[in-house]
């Protein structure tokens, strides 16, 4: 594969996907498996001020 197949033409703001979905992951990979969705939805929250991101 090279760089230019993995390019993303469906998404309007790819960088920011990667951001939020690479938050995710992080949020994910700290809590593991099992929790409500509120506490993924704060951990997710916490990351994004964190971050700064939003």
């Amino acid at each position: 594969m090279t760089i230019s197949m993995l390019k993303r033409t469906d998404l309007v703001y790819p960088e920011l996907s990667f951001i939020l979905v690479g938050c995710a992951y992080e949020v994910f990979n700290e809590l593991g498996p099992g929790h409500t969705e509120k506490i993924y939805q704060r951990a997710l929250a916490a990351i994004f001020v964190e971050k700064k991101q939003f």
